[in-house]
């Protein structure tokens, strides 16, 4: 059976990208970060691997393992439309969530000092009532910012250019889009090297 492809990715600066979710449910993800209190700004990405069903989005959600609480800080939600988000989460780490019981199941608790990003793809309709937490949102895009959208729009059209369809391994009667799972760790390799070479090469890609 074909391992399914990541569908999610996370970048956070000084990090590789990560794209390892365990799934919970049919609509549930979860993944975990350790060194959580470093984390200042994130981005959350569709990988485009395996694209959201048509009039759907995901919700994206953050807590910290150090609070006892098992509720969720709601940071806001990305869709085939918009493919990325980026979030300011620093601040929530000593700060209530309020959003309990959003997974299916809660038997995750992460290790001390992690925190775990869960994502929800549910309606575009029920995203669309949800206020984020205050603070979240990024207003100004700062050279970090900029920095995250172009290595993820320069992932996301390599990762496209290994694209394969196959058949489903639920249904091999219906077809679908695969990429190699080894494509990102080729991607990831190449861009840290580019990136050691030179600094800024990032700034001349394009944003397309």
């Amino acid at each position: 059976m074909s391992e399914t492809p990541p569908i999610f990715g996370v970048l956070i600066s000084g990090r590789p990208v990560h794209v390892e979710f365990m799934r919970l449910s049919e609509t549930d993800f979860v993944t975990e970060v350790p060194d959580a209190s470093t984390i200042n700004h994130m981005a959350v990405f569709l990988t485009s691997a395996v694209p959201l069903p048509d009039g759907f989005g995901a919700s994206v959600y953050m807590r910290w393992s150090d609070n006892d609480s098992n509720s969720w800080h709601y940071l806001g939600a990305i869709s085939n439309a918009k493919p990325s988000a980026f979030f300011r989460v620093a601040h929530f780490i000593n700060a209530t969530a309020n959003h309990d019981n959003v997974f299916s199941t809660q038997d995750y608790a992460g290790a001390k000092g992690s925190a775990q990003i869960g994502i929800c793809v549910e309606a575009a309709a029920n995203i669309e009532g949800k206020v984020a937490a205050s603070g979240t949102s990024v207003s100004n895009q700062t050279n970090f910012e900029e920095f995250q959208e172009k290595t993820i729009r320069n992932l996301v059209n390599y990762a496209e250019s290994f694209v394969r369809r196959m058949p489903l391994p639920d249904d091999p009667s219906r077809f679908g889009n695969f990429i190699p799972v080894e494509t990102i760790d080729q991607w990831y390799q190449n861009f840290k090297r580019k990136l050691q070479l030179n600094p800024n090469f990032w700034r001349n890609l394009g944003s397309d």
